[in-house]
């Protein structure tokens, strides 16, 4: 039996995607945020409620719907974080990161800050390969509330530890909100 390393996840996650709201068109944001059939620009408003009749409400979507694969992410970035602790990429990761003690100590535990594992399964050949599944519950809020300290400390490297574009940006704000954040 053999054991190699964590294998990347089964899927890669899905790009990120936009709809535009006058054509229906959709695109990955990656490559434009203007409509190729209508020329409309993304934009962001929000869904709104409005009344029809006097007892029932409808939702009606205003502006472009983006979707992002947040779990698919998630999964990539915990593999890349334990190949990154494991050394096999590890100083072309964290070639622009400072080498201050704590920055080391951050990097050297980075797959504490997942929110996705790896498990080990055996295959019929014999040999083990990794299976990527959510964490439990309390480890999903342990790991939270890690990440919401290092990133109100500052404290991150969003390449190692975010998972989604803004999430130490997003976290931050959240613990101003309740009270837990340096202003």
């Amino acid at each position: 039996m053999t054991h190699e390393g964590p294998t990347p996840p089964a899927r890669d996650p899905a790009p990120w995607t936009w709809r535009c709201h006058e054509c229906y068109s959709e695109y990955p944001l990656a490559c434009t945020r203007r409509c190729l059939e209508c020329s409309h620009i993304l934009c962001t408003a929000r869904a709104t409620t409005t009344a029809t009749t006097a007892r029932s409400k409808r939702r009606r979507q205003q502006g472009c719907r983006a979707e992002f694969d947040y779990d698919g992410w998630a999964a990539w970035g915990a593999f890349r974080r334990t190949v990154a602790t494991q050394g096999a990429t590890k100083d072309a990761i964290s070639t622009s990161v400072p080498t201050s003690r704590r920055r080391r100590k951050l990097d050297a535990d980075c797959d504490k800050f997942a929110t996705w594992d790896s498990r080990s399964k055996l295959t019929a050949g014999g040999s083990y390969t990794s299976v990527w599944r959510p964490v439990a519950r309390a480890e999903y809020e342990r790991v939270v509330r890690r990440k919401e300290e290092m990133y109100v400390q500052g404290h991150h490297n969003c390449w190692l530890h975010c998972d989604y574009p803004s999430e130490c940006l997003r976290a931050v704000d959240a613990a101003r909100r309740r009270g837990r954040g340096a202003c």
